[in-house]
């Protein structure tokens, strides 16, 4: 928390230290004609109390937004992946992920100036899921499959409210300091592996550090200035790169709600340990390596496509998007293998460019209005 202070400290000097001088950022007209899109993501560190207070310590989240602006108001969905380390002796298993999936509302202050505080309200779905194997169901359900979790998971909501400061740094991009108050509610759950009664509910504070992006730049005279490709779509390696996190880090979310996989719990925990433990080789089966993972890099290709971005371009989404997966979308490590199959899947399946190449020359497709041409490249 000392350091989120500090920057906050920082923030103000840079604001104070212009003086009077005019701000080529402040735009006194911004409410009325911004950009109605954005993504931001941001890190996040607490704790939490209630029921859970002596048994968990030391949060840490990850949460990345989609946000659409209505004059002052930025209104949203969020992933978090938040995980919390329990308290000795016990502080040497695996943690318990946190997720928390829903939508959120911003009410912004002074939007024309650099600096620009805000409130927030957020209420989202919650699930806690324990990794460690002192929670694992004994006995096991009939139906369970490998790649199933062990552990039961405790769904229910939460509800958060908080406040913050933005601090623009150029058109597209401002950082953000926040505090987030959550309280939650979950199905009671059977703590007695580590010797205390059952628990529900809690409250979580975060103190979170991130950035807030508008590709196209926050407003529309910013986006005037971006080049379009010949169907007129505008060329957007930040558009890319946000559909490519959505796509990982929804399939998380889909594995831990809908699958109930072992994998994705995840974390900034998660995502350091993948990190400093390296790649691997997996041996899954031929179906998730051979079919699953080249498929999710056509969808990474695709992501880039459909941000204006030409064939070439495109395909350096697809070993982007494999490395975001191993590193911070499963608690596995990382697997060289995965990484390999879901990068070369436009070269090895082809379905999705030669689909593109293929409509484009046979349809012979024309840019309307005169600017492309002929032969638009695909």
């Amino acid at each position: 928390m000392a350091i989120i202070a500090a920057l906050v400290l920082l923030v103000l000097q840079l604001l104070f230290a212009s003086g009077s001088s005019a701000d080529p950022l402040d735009d006194p007209h911004a409410e009325s004609h911004l950009n109605p899109w954005g993504f931001s993501f941001n890190l996040g560190m607490g704790d939490a109390n209630g029921d859970f207070d002596d048994l968990f310590h030391d949060q840490l989240a990850g949460e990345y937004n989609f946000f659409h602006v209505n004059g002052p108001w930025r209104i949203g969905f969020g992933l978090n992946f938040s995980s919390f380390d329990m308290v000795e002796p016990y502080d040497k298993e695996h943690e318990w992920g946190y997720q928390r999936t829903g939508f959120f509302g911003q009410y912004m202050f002074m939007q024309q100036k650099r600096l620009r505080p805000y409130v927030e309200l957020r209420a989202a779905a919650a699930r806690l899921h324990p990794r460690s194997e002192l929670f694992t169901m004994d006995p096991l359900p009939e139906d369970f499959e490998t790649g199933d979790s062990p552990t039961e998971a405790a769904d229910g909501f939460t509800l958060g409210m908080g406040g913050g400061l933005e601090y623009k740094i150029s058109r597209g991009l401002a950082l953000d300091l926040s505090f987030l108050a959550s309280p939650f509610w979950v199905e009671e759950y059977d703590l007695s592996p580590v010797g205390r009664p059952p628990a529900s509910s809690g409250t979580t504070y975060e103190g979170r550090l991130g950035v807030v992006w508008w590709p196209h730049g926050e407003t529309v005279a910013d986006s005037s200035m971006v080049p379009r490709d010949a169907w007129g779509v505008k060329h957007s390696w930040g558009w890319a790169m946000g559909e490519m996190l959505a796509i990982n880090l929804g399939a998380s979310g889909f594995n831990e709600y809908v699958r109930n996989a072992n994998f994705n719990q995840i974390s900034p925990r998660s995502w350091w340990e993948n990190l400093e433990e390296g790649f691997h080789y997996d041996d899954n089966e031929f179906r998730t390596n051979q079919y699953i993972h080249p498929f999710n890099g056509s969808t990474y290709f695709n992501s880039g496509r459909a941000n204006g971005l030409d064939f070439w371009e495109s395909s350096i989404v697809g070993p982007l998007g494999a490395f975001v997966w191993e590193a911070f979308g499963e608690t596995h490590p990382m697997s060289w293998n995965d990484l390999l199959n879901t990068a070369s899947a436009e070269s090895r399946w082809e379905k999705c460019p030669i689909a593109c190449r293929l409509s484009c020359w046979t349809t012979k497709r024309e840019e309307r209005d005169g600017r492309g041409a002929k032969w638009a490249d695909s």
